[in-house]
């Protein structure tokens, strides 16, 4: 008879009792030790009084590791060796024991945003101390479906399971058969990439008495907290307690874990070497070729498009900086040059708004500051390729209007972009479109030194010409 209710997992990206429903990067890989104190999780009581604990103390050390072969499959190993001690006499236990093996195995079926899908099972093997309520003398395996899903920086995970096993007389008043089980979970950083919260609420439920508040049917919660001291290192710390009297359930129940978690390297791919021989083999020389006419230039590709009914200026590839930076990239100019070309074709754009946004990393006035900073450069660079600066303002949102959702890297990236938001057409019906390229306010950061007059610069004037009466031009 195996009373273990939570058997800890080794996921990478896992909870305390499943491993949720992303298995992690291809070649990820985590492993470690993982300590639990139960308290009186085997008593032995008449009607509701307590007559002694045939486990009153135990101590599991969970060994184990996962590794992830393939992208969204996932296998994980874990053996738990006990420290156990009882006071009923009539049925004495061991004081060390092993446990069964299991090997749990999953598969990410779907992942989409904040949602994520996959089917897994744990499988176990007779490896356990006769005896010891550490495990069966028979084979057994236990399917689940796993829902992961939240917002940045929250996440929970709903898993319902089942154990199939062939029916178990215990010689207590104890009968184990088919069971199904739920695990509930919730999981948030407190600092990023440094403190996590989490907590857990389990059951399983006997097919032979389904629901009826007997032991087979244990109810257990626990809080706690998981540390990242490194990037690799993982530092669990948990508390719970059985919720009604259900076998395996302790009151408390104290879990210390220590894994350590390898993320995928970089890979590169190595230039194929060509062996001397063939380096420099006689090679009759080549024919004189003929010339060849000149190729057409290629056309130049669509960076920048104005979208009139959207009131914007649509970038087809991000706007980038150096990281953690307001520099612009060398690899921004071509897009920004085409907005520019967009602005000087199409005179009646009176008023674009630069519009920076930024990701939820780090803090919500540092994301506002590097946002306000990276629309300030993009309009910077405007003003010193030619656009009249009278047209023109920037300002950064931070964090607050996210394209998409969720704690993975795309989302994340997606979310880091600059917009241009057209403010203000003018109605050339009404209004004559200015010489924009005559009427520019001074830029204070171009500006030379003034005259030694002291005088200062001089502000000069829209130039317009008022359209005739008879135009019959499409205006808006």
């Amino acid at each position: 008879m195996d009373i273990q209710l939570l058997r800890p997992s080794f996921a990478p990206w896992g909870y305390y009792a499943t491993p949720g429903a992303r298995p992690g990067r291809q070649w990820t890989v985590r492993a470690g030790l993982i300590l639990q104190y139960e308290r009186g999780p085997l008593v032995v009581v008449n009607q509701t009084d307590q007559v002694a604990r045939v486990i009153s103390d135990r101590v599991g050390f969970n060994l184990g590791g996962y590794f992830t072969p393939l992208p969204g499959f996932g296998v994980g190993v874990s053996i738990p060796l006990y420290a156990q001690s009882g006071d009923y006499t009539a049925y004495p236990v061991p004081g060390f024991a092993a446990g069964d093996l299991r090997v749990d195995v999953a598969y990410k079926l779907m992942d989409i945003g904040s949602l994520a899908v996959a089917v897994r099972s744990d499988f176990f093997f007779p490896t356990s101390t006769e005896d010891a309520f550490a495990g069966e003398r028979k084979p057994r395996f236990a399917p689940a479906i796993t829902a992961e899903f939240g917002i940045p920086r929250i996440s929970g995970v709903a898993e319902f399971n089942a154990m199939i096993r062939e029916r178990v007389h215990t010689g207590f008043d104890v009968e184990l058969g088919v069971e199904f089980g739920f695990v509930l979970g919730l999981r948030a950083w407190l600092l990023r990439d440094k403190l996590q919260f989490l907590t857990e609420l389990s059951s399983r439920a006997s097919t032979l008495r389904f629901l009826t508040g007997s032991a087979e049917n244990p109810l257990d919660l626990r809080l706690g907290l998981r540390f990242f001291p490194t990037p690799p290192l993982m530092v669990d710390i948990s508390a719970g307690a059985g919720l009604n009297g259900g076998y395996g359930t302790s009151a408390p129940r104290i879990l210390l874990g220590v894994t350590y978690r390898r993320l995928p390297p970089a890979e590169f791919d190595e230039p194929e070497e060509l062996p001397e021989e063939e380096m420099f083999a006689d090679i009759p020389p080549d024919p004189e070729p003929e010339p060849e006419p000149e190729p057409e230039p290629e056309p130049e590709a669509v960076l920048a498009e104005l979208v009139e009914e959207a009131d914007r200026i649509e970038i087809k590839e991000p706007i980038r900086f150096e990281f953690n930076s307001d520099v612009l990239l060398p690899s921004s100019a071509p897009i920004l040059d085409q907005v520019i070309a967009i602005l000087r074709e199409r005179g009646d754009i009176a008023y674009l708004l630069v519009e920076g946004h930024a990701s939820f990393e780090g803090k919500v006035d540092y994301n506002w500051d590097l946002s306000t900073r990276r629309a300030a450069s993009v309009f910077r660079y405007l003003v010193e390729q030619g656009v009249n600066a009278r047209r023109l303002s920037y300002r950064g949102m931070g964090e607050a209007v996210p394209l998409a959702g969720g704690a993975a890297e795309e989302a994340l990236a997606e979310n880091r972009r600059v917009e241009f938001r057209i403010l203000h057409w003018i109605n050339t019906a009404k209004e004559a479109i200015p010489d924009w390229s005559k009427a520019k306010p001074p830029v204070p950061w171009l500006m030379t030194e003034p005259e030694a007059d002291g005088g200062a610069p001089v502000v000069p004037e829209l130039e317009v010409e008022q359209p005739t009466e008879d135009s019959d031009e499409d205006q808006r």
